[in-house]
């Protein structure tokens, strides 16, 4: 078992967008997560990835508990691990696209479990149609080419699982596949992916589909 929730409740003050959930993330698994703005698609992403603290029940990774581990090592371990893209754009702003890249590698190498992605910068940058781009910093880039270098961030690093916060936003029809043909091809190399996505055929893509629902997961109408 790569990554599991069990009973997971996240409540904040007025609201409750996760509660009493139970996930279990395999090894290669490939989960999409729909379900309405504000259902706590989100949160369900942060918790997974140590992010968020839930407010009750407990969140492992590789068979550890969360809560066995101090904010450090949770660091280490997301840095080693686990790839998220967020639907905000997080890039280090005074860096270059390929120093962005770079950076990531070699906070990965320090975390001493991460192997970078055999592919390369260069394949990298090529495939996500950044090779032109490769010495812009952001604040030159668009929208979709800011999406598309924090996806080549994360690929860069090779992380077992990836979390995948609406991953094709800003991105135009012809990227919006490109990505997804990319996480086709992750899953292919025994990648464990979360997508969360409103479009119903990216969802459809996924071996295992769900819907955030009333703060559980609803898999053909059964809650898990």
């Amino acid at each position: 078992m790569l990554c599991r929730l069990q009973n997971v409740t996240k409540a904040y003050e007025d609201i409750t967008p996760i509660e009493d959930l139970d996930l279990s993330v395999e090894e290669q698994d490939y989960i999409s997560v729909s379900g309405e703005s504000g259902a706590g698609k989100s949160t369900l992403l942060l918790l997974a990835g140590g992010m968020l603290t839930p407010s009750r029940g407990e969140i492992f990774f590789d068979g550890r508990p969360y809560s066995a581990m101090n904010d450090n090592q949770i660091s280490v371990m997301r840095s080693a691990h686990i790839g998220y893209i967020s639907q905000s754009i997080q890039l280090l702003q005074a860096l270059t696209v390929e120093e962005n890249i770079r950076f990531a590698q070699q906070v990965c190498r320090r975390s001493g479990f991460a192997n970078t992605n055999p592919a390369g910068v260069e394949e990298i940058l090529a495939r996500l149609g950044l090779t032109e781009k490769r010495d812009h910093l952001p604040r030159y880039l668009s929208g979709g080419q800011k999406r598309r270098a924090m996806i080549a961030v994360t690929w860069a690093r090779n992380p077992r699982l990836y979390l995948l916060d609406e991953p094709t936003n800003d991105l135009d029809e012809y990227w919006a596949e490109q990505v997804m043909e990319l996480c086709t091809d992750l899953h292919a190399s025994g990648k464990a992916l979360i997508l969360v996505t409103h479009n119903p055929q990216y969802a459809q893509r996924a071996e295992k589909r769900y819907r955030l629902q009333g703060g559980k997961l609803v898999e053909d109408g059964r809650a898990l």
